[in-house]
């Protein structure tokens, strides 16, 4: 009898108090790590500022001017707008630009180096070169950009409408500033639409259609006439192109805005965010201005304990659409430790058991 209530109780290692101390010493040395690394996460913030702006040269200007005149050539109110719209879509967009641009740099001078910033254009782009803040010499710099050719010329003029484009600038952002000691900010200023986060203002070639056409289909008569080409990217190409930037980089950003019209999703889709996307605003049902930011503002009131994304957070917050992904359940930051805790109380029983059994044998004796 003795033997066999021995053998009933489950038996604890000779060594089950050292096991008991390492266990509980591992899973203090994983409380501590997990919260020093959530509260030792980088702070410092790197913004950039890519912007699809219309700026053609070469063929693609003279496909705007030939598009215009066609347009302007009409005799209705409607073909008149749209030559009106598209003539000034060649300074507009470029004034705008240009105007933030020169707000930027007043901007980073305010900031004192509490904020990196990368910024790309369409006109930089194609002369091969970004823009970077240097805080040593306290001004912006350039660099080399390259991107893949086009025998397009709307993609030519307009190089940074391609994903191709974006996914290389995302590259060298990583390769300049190191994704373990910052966070990421990123801004596409752009035309879009209800599929597209970044597209041109005139996809139409000229070369594939005529004036009679044209008109025509201003008019509602499209049988027969060729669409225009789809040019851009689209929307889940988007965040794909975010979420790629995260796996094969290590970007983590903590805003995005995607600064284009009819930045519309559908219920739900904010599921698709990638995970390395902390916030994302876009511009909902509406159109935008050509300029919609005071960077000059935003940038002034970046400060050490403030960074950039939460100024523009709270800037964007009541005028725009915010996708975000639901915090993580308090459950599943601690789902780790449910091994540890597992051994704890199977060690904590067994030394109960073993007792239990001591005193068993012991009475029997």
């Amino acid at each position: 009898m003795p033997n066999l209530v021995a053998s009933a109780a489950p038996i604890l290692p000779k060594n089950g108090a050292a096991t008991f101390w390492v266990t509980a010493l591992l899973f203090g040395l994983g409380f501590v790590c997990s919260s020093r690394l959530a509260a030792g996460e980088p702070n410092r913030e790197v913004w950039i500022w890519y912007v699809n702006e219309t700026s053609p040269v070469g063929a693609d200007l003279r496909n705007y001017e030939m598009i215009i005149g066609w347009l302007e050539s009409g005799d209705t109110d409607k073909t008149r707008l749209f030559a009106r719209t598209l003539r000034d879509e060649l300074s507009l967009f470029q004034a705008a630009v240009a105007q933030e641009m020169t707000a930027i740099e007043r901007g980073m001078a305010a900031a004192a180096g509490r904020i990196d910033a990368l910024l790309v254009t369409n006109q930089s782009a194609r002369a091969g070169q970004y823009r970077y803040f240097d805080r040593a010499a306290g001004r912006f710099l350039s660099a080399s950009l390259a991107l893949p050719p086009s025998d397009d010329y709307v993609l030519q003029s307009n190089p940074l409408v391609r994903g191709e484009a974006l996914e290389a600038v995302l590259a060298e952002a990583a390769r300049r500033y190191d994704p373990a000691a910052h966070r990421f900010v990123l801004i596409t200023k752009s035309h879009g639409g209800p599929e597209h986060a970044l597209a041109v203002r005139l996809p139409r070639h000229h070369e594939e259609i005529t004036r009679e056409q044209l008109l025509a289909s201003l008019a509602g008569n499209v049988d027969g006439i060729p669409a225009p080409p789809q040019i851009g990217v689209a929307k889940a190409e988007y965040f794909a192109i975010l979420d790629r930037a995260g796996h094969r980089h290590g970007l983590q950003f903590n805003l995005v805005f995607m600064e284009a019209c009819r930045g519309i999703f559908a219920p739900g889709e904010e599921q698709t965010l990638p995970t390395n996307v902390r916030l994302l605003y876009t511009s909902g049902n509406r159109s935008l201005q050509y300029s919609t930011l005071d960077y000059a503002a935003l940038l002034s009131q970046v400060t050490t304990d403030r960074p950039f994304s939460a100024v523009l957070d709270e800037c964007l917050l009541p005028r725009y659409m915010a996708l975000y992904r639901e915090p993580q359940p308090f459950w599943r930051r601690w789902i780790w430790f449910v091994p540890l805790i597992a051994i704890l109380l199977w060690i904590a029983l067994s030394r109960c058991a073993s007792r239990r059994s001591r005193n068993a044998l012991s009475l029997v004796r």
